[in-house]
């Protein structure tokens, strides 16, 4: 009766241990861990899976297209708001695209007030300097940077601030619309 007792303590703390395992490494994707468990991401599974490949050269209305994923930028209308200190463009290529571009991003856009940015483009920085009015920014960069398949255009904006009049949107930047090359 007692070797009987002793297996199955040990049985129960082996399953106990497995499941703590599983809840603290699930095997779900990236995209899911990011919206659901992290919270790093606020483009859903779904939202990504509806994305498609866009064209270079092609001008991308960011109010309104949803071939591109816009993480952490307020919803549509005729421009996207970025909404916190960083924000996320992702945008699918293929590889002919890939071939075929000359390292080219242009943005027109509007920060409110002067702010400080940063655009880096899958981890590789493009872009560092102030932003004090309305303007079209166009940024060359090597066309290595760009990748086939999911590439992520990250803003960073440090100067970001509150609306005001109560509300706790943090906003830097009016982004109309943006076009690779």
């Amino acid at each position: 009766m007692r070797g009987g007792l002793a297996i199955i303590i040990y049985l129960l703390i082996a399953l106990y241990l497995g499941l703590a395992y599983l809840i603290f490494n699930p095997k779900v994707s990236n995209a899911y861990r990011d919206f659901f468990i992290e919270k790093s991401s606020n483009i859903s599974p779904f939202e990504l899976s509806r994305m498609s490949e866009i064209s270079l050269g092609q001008i991308i209305f960011a109010g309104k297209d949803s071939q591109v994923g816009y993480d952490n930028f307020g919803p549509g209308g005729d421009v996207r708001l970025t909404n916190n200190k960083r924000s996320k463009l992702i945008i699918l290529l293929n590889q002919e695209a890939i071939q075929n571009a000359k390292g080219i991003l242009e943005f027109n856009l509007a920060p409110y007030g002067t702010q400080r940015v940063t655009f880096s483009l899958n981890g590789q920085e493009i872009y560092s300097g102030k932003l004090s009015g309305p303007e079209v920014l166009k940024l060359t960069f090597p066309a290595s940077f760009f990748i086939a398949g999911k590439n992520v255009i990250q803003i960073d904006t440090p100067d970001a601030r509150e609306k005001g009049n109560g509300e706790n949107e943090i906003l830097a930047l009016q982004l109309k619309s943006f076009k690779l090359e």
